[in-house]
C-alpha cells in the first residue's frame, strides 16, 4: 500500500513538472505589475487625486443655499380677537352721511366694541433660495485647481515609476537566473571532464603507470565543483521563489524561460548619457512637477490681498400669511457684494 502511495506521489510530481507553464520575461513583468500592492496603492492615490481635482472644479460654479421651513405652530394661550372701538368715528360718519343724503340721520353716540377674529396660521411654510457666484475668488480657485491637476499628474508618474522599478527588479531576477543556468552548464561540463580524467587516471593506476596522488587531486576538484553547483542551485532556487511571490504563483507550477543575454556596447559619451538621464528619468520629471505646484501655490496666496467680490441671486416665497403678515411675496435680486 505504501509503495502504491509513493508511486502516485512521484507520478503527480512528474506530471506537474512536465505540464509546468514556461514564463518569459514579458509575462513575468506583466503579472508582477498586476499583482503588485505598491501599484494598487498608487492607483488608489491617483483616483483620490482625480476626485480632489473635480471637487475643486466645483468651486467655479455658484454656491447654492436652499432653506425650506415647514413648521407646525402652537399658541399658548390662543391669541385674543382684535378689538376695535369705532365710537370716536361715529360723529364723522354721521356728518358724512348727512352731507351726501337729503335726509338727516341720527347715529348713536356710543356703540359697543367690535371684535374681529385674528386669523393665525397653523403651519408656516417658507422657501428661501440663494445663489452666490464668486468673481474675484476665481483667481485662487484657478490656481488651486491647477495645483490639484499637477498633483494628479505626479501620482500618475509615481505609479509609472513603481511599474518601472518592478520591471527592473524582475528583469534582474530573470537575467541572473539565466546567467546561473549558463554557470551550471559550465560546471556540469567541468564535472564531466573531471570524470573523464578520473577514468583515464584509474586506467593508468591499474596498469601501474602512476600513483593515486593525481586521482585524489581530481576528486578534490570534483568536490569543489559539486560545492559550487550546490551554491548556484540554491541561489537559483531563491530567485525563483522571489519571482513566485511577485507573480503570486506556486513556484512548482511554472518554469522560467531561458535566454541568452544581449550585450550592447555603449557608444555614447558620458555627457550625452547624463543629459539623457536628466530628460528621461522619472525622478527629474517629478521634481519639475513639484516646482510647478509651488508656483501655483505662491500665486494662489495673493488671493488674500484681493477683496472678495461675488454676485448674489435670491428667491423667497411664503405660503402662509395673516393680517400681521398680510401678503405673500416673491423677491429676486442680483447685486455684487464685497467682503
Amino acid at each position: 500500500m505504501k509503495r502504491k502511495t509513493i508511486l502516485a506521489m512521484l507520478f503527480l510530481m512528474f506530471f506537474s513538472v512536465v505540464n509546468a507553464e514556461t514564463l518569459g520575461l514579458e509575462q513575468l513583468i506583466d503579472e508582477s505589475v498586476k499583482n503588485s500592492e505598491k501599484v494598487k496603492i498608487q492607483s488608489a492615490k491617483l483616483e483620490k487625486s482625480v476626485n480632489e481635482r473635480k471637487s475643486v472644479a466645483m468651486n467655479f460654479l455658484p454656491k447654492t443655499k436652499i432653506d425650506i421651513k415647514l413648521l407646525e405652530l402652537k399658541y399658548f394661550p390662543d391669541p385674543d380677537p382684535l378689538t376695535l372701538d369705532v365710537t370716536p368715528l361715529m360723529g364723522l360718519l354721521e356728518q358724512s352721511i348727512n352731507a351726501s343724503s337729503p335726509g338727516l340721520v341720527d347715529l348713536p353716540d356710543q356703540v359697543p366694541l367690535m371684535e374681529v377674529p385674528l386669523e393665525v396660521p397653523q403651519h408656516q411654510r417658507k422657501l428661501d433660495v440663494t445663489l452666490v457666484q464668486p468673481v474675484s475668488q476665481l483667481w485662487g480657485i484657478y490656481h488651486g485647481y491647477k495645483a490639484r491637476q499637477i498633483a494628479g499628474e505626479i501620482q500618475k508618474m509615481k505609479m509609472e515609476l513603481t511599474k518601472n522599478q518592478i520591471e527592473i527588479q524582475v528583469t534582474e531576477y530573470f537575467l541572473t537566473y539565466n546567467m546561473i543556468n549558463d554557470v551550471l552548464k559550465l560546471l556540469n561540463e567541468t564535472d564531466k571532464q573531471l570524470d573523464r580524467y578520473v577514468f583515464t587516471i584509474e586506467n593508468f593506476i591499474e596498469k601501474g603507470l602512476t600513483d593515486k596522488r593525481g586521482l585524489l587531486k581530481i576528486k578534490i576538484e570534483k568536490a569543489k565543483v559539486a560545492k559550487e553547483r550546490e551554491k548556484y542551485e540554491g541561489l537559483q532556487s531563491i530567485i525563483k521563489t522571489a519571482l513566485s511571490y511577485l507573480i503570486e504563483r506556486d513556484e512548482k507550477i511554472f518554469e522560467i524561460d531561458g535566454c541568452s543575454p544581449k550585450i550592447t556596447k555603449i557608444t555614447k559619451d558620458i555627457d550625452y548619457i547624463v543629459d539623457a538621464q536628466k530628460k528621461m528619468r522619472m525622478e527629474f520629471k517629478l521634481l519639475g512637477k513639484s516646482d510647478e505646484i509651488r508656483d501655483h501655490v505662491d500665486k494662489r496666496s495673493y488671493q488674500q490681498f484681493v477683496p472678495q467680490i461675488a454676485f448674489t441671486m435670491g428667491f423667497k416665497k411664503d405660503w402662509d400669511y395673516t393680517v400681521i403678515n398680510p401678503e405673500r411675496y416673491v423677491s429676486t435680486f442680483m447685486s455684487p457684494f464685497v467682503k
